[in-house]
């Protein structure tokens, strides 16, 4: 079996030496440094890889995008009594947060004959750093009126930042009635992972009153998109140049340390605590003649062909988090495994969709570049299309 890059390997005299040159080389050039880099005048890493992965006109959103989150302020609320948090109502240039405290216009009653389809899930659902056109949701309504021009089909976005199928799933119990969907999809997996490496099977304990935001939405560490040019820059080359000294790693193999052992035990945990919630929320909507669909949702570390900027951002993860890319890959194919094996609830799995290429398709390891979201949107099209004919998605392996 091949074995993986190892983050130990970096640490040696020589990658000492190369990191501490480029910290030195860094703060003498400042300014002048970063223009060689082509940092194109935007102020952090995630801009750095934009630059490099979106079109001019995509850029342009993007930035858009990051000011008016950032003008946003301290962005969401807790919901006491429950596990979730939501988005403050907003309406900005670039995108829109409506009262229920998700992304989109107002949710207006359902017209007769309209298909509705409400999509739950992450960062990744909400589109970040892309226009309300952009995201995967609205993609998909564009491309399901394209296929089907004499229906009348409205997909609303649902996603939240750092929501796992748990917070997904109380969001759309308590939201149902007022949505009045006709087919409810779960977009999810990554964030359910992450979170089976930090805490384990962890369950979510209901918010009082008064607690504290999770980390990502507090003003201080999370409204300023764009950070401190230098330092961020500054990261970028001292991991870069530490990728560069382990020799590049082949399509085969992911960039990244062991899974620790303490870690390895929710590895055989965690798939089928994630197929049994899938189970309970699909259990519950059927109950309610509501078809759902759990869709896992594509993540970098899965996929075939990874891009040398994303084999870059996932060896700077690991650099942070040892093991976390190993673990997050082992624990999706198990999961995976496990949902796909059931045959009481639909579910699909799109972790190959972007196998065919090596371009960038997570421009920050995590998020969809705009073109990506399009060909997902595609892609859940075509499921939702299958459902609406068959009632059940493609078929399982």
């Amino acid at each position: 079996m091949k074995q993986n890059g190892r983050i130990d390997r970096i640490r040696t005299p020589k990658g000492f030496l190369t990191a501490a040159a480029a910290l030195a080389l860094y703060f003498v050039f400042s300014e002048a440094a970063l223009d060689i880099a082509a940092l194109n005048k935007m102020d952090n890493e995630n801009a750095y890889y934009i630059s490099k992965t979106f079109s001019k006109e995509q850029r342009e959103k993007a930035e858009r995008f990051a000011k008016d989150l950032e003008s946003a302020g301290e962005r969401a609320v807790i919901v006491p009594g429950t596990i979730l948090y939501k988005y403050k109502p907003i309406k900005t240039e670039s995108f829109s947060i409506n009262s229920l405290g998700f992304r989109g216009d107002e949710i207006q009653p359902k017209k007769p004959g309209e298909y509705r389809i409400a999509v739950f899930g992450d960062s990744k659902t909400i589109g970040f750093l892309l226009a309300d056109e952009d995201t995967v949701p609205a993609q998909t309504e564009k491309e399901l009126r394209r296929r089907m021009p004499d229906r009348n089909f409205t997909v609303l976005n649902f996603g939240i930042e750092a929501y796992d199928l748990q917070r997904a799933s109380a969001a759309a119990r308590l939201h149902y009635k007022e949505i009045d969907p006709d087919l409810i999809i779960f977009s999810l997996g990554g964030v359910d992972v992450n979170e089976a490496f930090y805490f384990g099977t962890m369950n979510w304990t209901p918010f009082e009153e008064g607690d504290p935001l999770p980390p990502i939405f507090r003003k201080d560490a999370s409204t300023k998109v764009f950070g401190s040019k230098i330092l961020n820059a500054l990261k970028i080359s001292v991991a870069n140049s530490s990728y560069e000294m382990t020799g590049k790693i082949d399509d085969s193999d992911l960039p990244g340390s062991p899974v620790p052992p303490e870690k390895a035990a929710f590895l055989v945990d965690f798939p089928a605590v994630f197929a049994g919630r899938a189970q309970a929320i699909s259990g519950y909507f059927k109950a309610r003649n509501i078809p759902t669909l759990i869709l896992l949702s594509p993540l970098a570390q899965v996929k075939k062909h990874l891009s040398d900027i994303e084999k870059e951002i996932l060896f700077r993860q690991d650099l942070s988090l040892p093991g976390i890319n190993l673990f997050t890959r082992e624990c999706y194919r198990e999961m995976i495994k496990k949902v796909m094996s059931q045959h009481d609830f639909a579910a699909a799995d799109h972790t190959a969709i972007f196998d065919d290429t090596d371009e960038t398709v997570f421009f920050d390891g995590l998020h969809l570049t705009p073109d990506a979201a399009k060909t997902a949107a595609v892609k859940l099209s075509e499921e939702i299309i299958k459902i609406m004919e068959t009632g059940d998605s493609v078929e399982k392996n």
